[in-house]
């Protein structure tokens, strides 16, 4: 059975609560029209990125959508700052030289040094991340093999751990894969494949424990009734502050994504300011 992470919640449009409004100065914010054929009414929802997408039919123009949002103020302003205390509290990852990443839960310290070798190599020392590179190499490419490197670490420490908790808990996967899901933390088929999402390595170690404890536990227990999550409890005593830990820091792993939700490079249909 799989389990599902909690993306961020993005606010119900149709709930209406109540927000009060503050005198202030303009503001703005990036606006992306998705049309549909045959949509006959509104929908919008804040995206993590901070940008306002707005989902019309195929005929309705700007005019009307501006109008729409002007009707919708309130949710608006609620939503956007909403956003923008989860962008406050994870700052955008350059991967600059000296930068500080996290990596079982400890931030290391990203270093560039001259490569040594033909293939140049990423390894840990002493709280650090050493990046072999030179002149000639691009940003882009020093970005990937960082992310190739916390996978690579992220395989090799959930295996092992898988390893260490199927022998305790006398429950052993099928089949054990590794993705880098944006909805899940890992996953249990009735087959009993577990899938693992390797930046779980960015995490403190008994956070990762959970996570494969629990897929472990589906093994037995196919569903999250009260005999599954009382076998949780005996190998995870803190499951529920873990679980709580998971929802509250879920997007301190986004830099390792493949396309990252807190910073993107999407380009707004236009700029909504109020």
């Amino acid at each position: 059975m799989d389990w599902e992470w909690e993306l961020f919640q993005q606010l119900d449009l149709f709930s209406r609560n109540k927000v009060s409004r503050k005198a202030k100065g303009l503001s703005s914010v990036p606006v992306v029209v998705e049309r549909k054929p045959y949509f006959r009414h509104f929908r919008m929802m804040v995206k993590p990125s901070g940008h306002l997408v707005v989902t019309v039919g195929r005929r309705i123009g700007q005019p009307e959508i501006e109008k729409f949002l002007a009707q919708n103020k309130d949710w608006v302003e609620a939503g956007t700052a909403e956003v923008a205390k989860i962008r406050e509290a994870h700052p955008q990852v350059r991967f600059e030289n000296g930068e500080l990443i996290p990596m079982l839960g400890r931030e290391y310290r990203l270093v560039y040094v001259p490569r040594t070798a033909k293939r140049a190599k990423v390894y840990l020392r002493e709280q650090q991340i050493f990046v072999e590179t030179d002149d000639m190499e691009s940003q882009d490419s020093r970005v990937q093999r960082i992310k190739n490197f916390y996978e690579q670490k992220g395989r090799s420490l959930l295996s092992s751990r898988v390893e260490i908790f199927s022998e305790k808990m006398q429950l052993y996967p099928s089949q054990l894969s590794f993705r880098s899901q944006k909805t899940r933390w890992g996953s249990c088929n009735s087959k009993g494949h577990i899938s693992l999402n390797w930046r779980l390595v960015a995490y403190p170690l008994l956070i990762a424990d959970y996570v494969v404890i629990h897929e472990l536990a589906h093994l037995k227990h196919q569903d999250h009734s009260k005999r599954f999550w009382k076998l949780v409890e005996v190998y995870s005593p803190e499951y529920k502050v873990h679980k709580q830990y998971l929802r509250e820091h879920q997007f301190q792993v986004d830099f390792l994504a493949k396309q990252p939700e807190l910073y993107t490079n999407i380009e707004p249909d236009f700029i909504w300011t109020y």
